[in-house]
């Protein structure tokens, strides 16, 4: 990881992805962000069903349809914490998969 970057294991990731109003973090990994004073982070997870075998493709409209849906119910339970809904505009960088990791960004509001 490049001395810019900053990472938080598990425990104090999921601390601060909750103060963010992001509650279910069961499989989080940690997060990496910026040592600057940027306003961007990424969480790492690791997610059973996602494997995709070698020979598989990856739908990035399916993808992006399912983390809408995902977002939509998840910001009942922010709403109700007090937090602000968010909104997935699309993708900042699609899905891709490269050395056996498939990673994304996505843009919210």
């Amino acid at each position: 990881m490049k001395a810019e970057h900053r990472y938080l294991p598990p425990a104090a990731a999921a601390e601060v992805l909750a103060k963010m109003g992001m509650f279910h973090n069961e499989n989080l990994l940690g997060v990496i962000t910026s040592q600057a004073d940027e306003e961007w982070f990424a969480t790492i997870r690791y997610e059973d069903e996602g494997f995709i075998k070698d020979e598989e493709s990856i739908n990035a409209d399916e993808i992006l349809s399912a983390i809408k849906e995902g977002t939509e119910e998840a910001n009942k339970e922010r709403v109700e914490k007090g937090f602000k809904a968010l909104r997935i505009d699309g993708w900042s960088d699609p899905p891709a998969t490269t050395n056996r990791f498939t990673t994304w960004c996505g843009r919210s509001t």
